[in-house]
């Protein structure tokens, strides 16, 4: 480093540099005042300064700078906190005094409020409580009127999330603890991780909720019963509870208590007085005291509007009698003494005369009420107009009669039956069919009345409906009136879609079934006639063709007896008689298959067509006979099936005589009187028909040839039905066969082609 030109400074210590007349100069700034920074540094730029400043010269001015201005940044920061806490103290006193405030008014404010505004203000208290104070939690329960243990939260405020707090609790469960101090009347404040080992259970339920210090109140009003709790609650942090601010909330405390206690009857008292009010408003109701020892009444504003009475008119009974209907009049004297005289309810209805001749119906109810003494002193009651009811009544009769006398009118029998077969109503044709007048019939088993049974009879409608929900009928034969019924029943769905009762409709179609008996009778006559008149031809027809070849045969036979008895034997004469013997054979041969041809039913028409909708017919022709026979018929029809090409009357023809020889198989002593009639599809693609019973059976060595012409187990049997019934079937190109069942009876199996196998 060069060495200096100026002369050393004799102030300066031994040892050390002197320094430099703008370092001075600039220290001394630093000691006495503020010093002017920009000035120093704009000093230190120039060029004079930066020849007269050295490295530790420099070092010691910034030293110097910087304590000077470390004192001034802790000067500033004493300041700053000094400031601060005075503030804070100002709004710490400031909240105090609103809250002081806020106590000192709360008595005053809340014996003014009326009972509908003390759970508002309760309200308003509590949250400005928890802003003042800053506390995270406060709620109010109040007791039900089952048990103090029991309680409901009616007041709540929150401003921070958590856990939902309950609204209805059984403090015995989740406090008890804490309820048992309460009970006693003591205020209970507590930290959660400090509560005693008895209070295991509270102590859960608040770490639950996440509360962890809390402040309990009891609330009674003049040390009656407890009717409440009142409870703050910390949940950010710990909180202690000082006892100068318990005795402060324990103020609110006794005025909330106060309040809510004399809210009860006093709101109880307003409503019940409002809720009479707006019910007799709202029903058109007027009340009415009728003093007895004066006859005088005292009547509402309602209650004169009702009966067209002025305002201020005085009412006596006399004058209330006036304005009532003169058929009413006596009716009304009477009621009231019998009420008075009995003890009893007072309830009439009468009709009140408008001026301008307008009528309505008025129902008046009320008792009478007595002295100490026993004497009667009062009646009081109320009064509701009742006209629209009355002619809705009217309307209601009126629609009754008329659905009555249409009732009445229906021709079938129809009743209302319930789910127990028991009759609701019946209509006249009903109550004539079944001998009885409708009180007679009213609750009676239907079944009891109409088939003289103690249950459904078999195929009862009513039954199956009860079971499907749905529409059934049937046909009936009752054998104790010989007649045949139609029994249909149709099920009545109430508004959820439960039958609530059903309507029975009963039919005589005795007639039609007279008339479809004849008819039936009249085809299987038809059928009978047909099969006699193939037989009288073939008869004839065998006398007549086979007269020739047999009366050929009878010659010859004749001839070659002589010739053996003349003993003049020619052999080739011999042999010429008996090849004319044969051959007149083979003729008869010849003719009588020939007639058997003959005696095949004809082709007809054919079209192709539904095997089932041709057993459903023949089963539709045979139903009633059946029904007579109480044979029950049991069809299991497969569907879809493949068409058949078949001539249709020809093939019901078939069914019939299946059916028929069946029913007389399950007629004869048979304990199963069952018919099962199947279809299916074949193997090979056909329709398949079983005819099946649970008759005898038929003898195993009779089942070959059941089929053939003239064969029959039966007396009066002809023994052409199933012959002619394999006739009809093969002619279709299909095939019929017999066989006995394992168990019990026959089945008649036919086979049909499919309407495009031919």
């Amino acid at each position: 480093m060069p060495k200096s030109n100026s002369a050393p400074n004799s102030n300066s210590r031994p040892g050390k540099r002197a320094e430099k007349p703008i370092i001075q100069r600039q220290k001394q700034r630093l000691r006495g005042k503020m010093p002017d920074i920009d000035k120093l540094f704009q000093e230190l730029r120039t060029q004079r300064g930066a020849s007269e400043i050295h490295g530790s010269d420099f070092d010691g001015l910034l030293e110097e700078i910087e304590k000077t201005f470390a004192g001034y940044a802790d000067l500033n920061e004493r300041l700053s906190r000094e400031i601060e806490g005075r503030k804070k103290i100002e709004k710490t006193l400031a909240e105090r005094l609103r809250f002081e405030r806020l106590l000192s008014d709360l008595s005053s404010r809340f014996i003014s409020l009326m009972p509908g505004e003390v759970d508002r203000e309760i309200n308003n208290v509590l949250r400005s409580i928890c802003e003042y104070l800053d506390i995270d939690l406060a709620a109010l329960w109040q007791c039900t009127s089952a048990s103090p243990n029991f309680l409901t939260m009616t007041h709540l405020y929150r401003p921070i999330g958590g856990p939902p707090i309950p609204e209805w609790i059984d403090a015995r469960e989740l406090f008890p603890w804490c309820l048992t101090r309460v009970l006693a009347g003591e205020i209970v404040a507590v930290r959660t991780d400090n509560l005693p080992q008895e209070a295991t259970r509270d102590r859960e339920v608040w770490r639950h909720l996440g509360i962890k210090s809390s402040l309990t109140f009891p609330l009674s009003a003049g040390g009656g019963p407890l009717i409440g709790i009142m409870g703050f609650f910390a949940i950010r942090k710990v909180r202690l509870w000082p006892v100068a601010l318990v005795k402060r909330l324990q103020l609110v405390a006794d005025v909330f208590a106060n309040a809510l206690a004399r809210k009860g009857p006093e709101q109880a008292l307003r409503e019940s007085e409002e809720r009479l009010r707006l019910a007799a408003t709202a029903a058109k109701t007027g009340l009415w005291i009728l003093y007895l020892n004066k006859s005088q009444f005292w009547l509402t504003e309602q209650a004169r509007e009702l009966l067209g009475l002025a305002a201020d008119e005085n009412i006596d009974l006399d004058r209330f009698l006036d304005i009532c209907h003169p058929d009413d009049r006596e009716r009304i004297r009477l009621a009231v003494q019998q009420s008075v005289q009995a003890d009893e309810d007072f309830r009439i209805e009468y009709r009140v005369l408008y001026p301008g001749g307008k009528i309505s119906w008025m129902v008046s109810r009320g008792h009478a009420y007595f002295d100490p003494s026993g004497v009667p002193e009062r009646l009081m009651g109320v009064t509701m107009d009742i006209t629209e009811r009355r002619m809705m009544i009217e309307k209601i009769q009126a629609a009754s009669r008329e659905w009555q006398a249409t009732f009445d009118a229906i021709s079938d029998m129809v009743m209302i039956l319930d789910q127990d077969h028991r009759i609701i109503q019946a209509n006249a044709a009903a109550v004539s069919f079944l001998k009885r007048p409708m009180e007679r019939l009213e609750g009676r088993l239907c079944h009891n009345l109409v088939h003289r049974t103690d249950e459904p009879v078999r195929r009862c409608p009513l039954a199956v409906a009860i079971k499907t929900r749905k529409h059934e009928e049937t046909d009936l034969y009752d054998h104790d009136k010989d007649a045949w019924l139609h029994v249909s029943v149709v099920p009545v769905l109430n508004d959820q879609g439960v039958v609530s009762r059903f309507v029975h409709t009963i039919r005589d179609i005795t007639e039609k079934k007279r008339a479809e008996a004849e008819s039936f009778r009249s085809f299987r006559d038809m059928l009978r006639i047909e099969r006699l008149l193939r037989m009288g031809e073939l008869t004839a027809s065998l006398a007549h063709e086979l007269n020739q070849p047999l009366t050929a045969i009878l010659g010859n036979a004749r001839a070659g007896i002589r010739f053996i008895e003349s003993g003049t034997l020619d052999m080739d004469e011999c042999k010429q008689i008996l090849q004319d013997i044969a051959d007149d054979d083979k003729r008869a041969g010849s003719i009588i298959r020939s007639l058997r041809s003959m005696a095949r039913p004809e082709e007809g028409e054919r079209e192709a067509a539904s095997i089932n909708d041709v057993l459903v017919e023949a089963i539709s022709l045979f139903h009633s006979d059946a029904i007579i026979r109480n044979i029950m018929l049991e069809n299991d029809l497969a569907d879809p099936l493949p068409l058949v090409r078949i001539n249709k009357v020809q093939v019901q023809q078939v069914v019939i005589n299946l059916l028929a020889n069946a029913a007389e198989s399950v007629t004869d002593g048979s304990a199963d009187k069952r018919i099962v009639i199947r279809t299916s599809t074949a193997n090979d693609g056909g329709v398949q028909v079983i005819v099946r019973d649970f008759g005898p059976g038929i003898e195993e060595k009779e089942l070959d040839d059941i089929f053939e012409p003239f064969f029959t187990t039966k007396r009066s049997g002809l023994g052409l039905g199933l012959s002619l019934s394999r006739s009809i079937i093969e002619a279709h190109g299909g095939r019929i066969k017999a066989e006995n069942n394992p168990d019990q009876g026959t089945t008649f199996t036919f086979h049909l082609p499919a309407a495009g196998e031919r």
